[in-house]
């Protein structure tokens, strides 16, 4: 089954995707998505660990201070943006920017 993606340019063109191992990634580091609380998204370290939570699918060895070194404070508002279009989808919405296929 394909899974849908959202193309994001950081270091090279990425691919962010949410499913289940990386919801159990983030809880594992205390954050927990499902649980609404807007002040996750506000913190630094969390935005930075839920990005590499949704880039390792492609990336294994991907670890999160790689992912903090590609993304400038200039940034913040596009990977943001980014980062909802993703998790939108990964809630079984859809969004029209962005997005494309990534490999099972």
């Amino acid at each position: 089954m394909k899974r849908q993606a959202v193309s994001i340019t950081l270091d090279k063109e990425r691919s962010l995707h949410y499913d289940l191992n990386s919801l159990a990634l983030l809880k594992e580091r205390g954050i927990d998505l499902l649980s609404g609380e807007a002040d996750q998204l506000r913190d630094p370290g969390n935005i930075r660990t839920m990005v590499w939570a949704g880039l390792v699918h492609e990336d294994a060895t991907l670890k999160e201070v790689d992912v903090g070194a590609m993304i400038g404070l200039g940034d913040l508002a596009m990977v943001a943006e980014k980062f909802g279009e993703a998790l939108e989808i990964a809630m079984g919405g859809s969004s029209e920017s962005g997005n494309m296929e990534a490999s099972p």
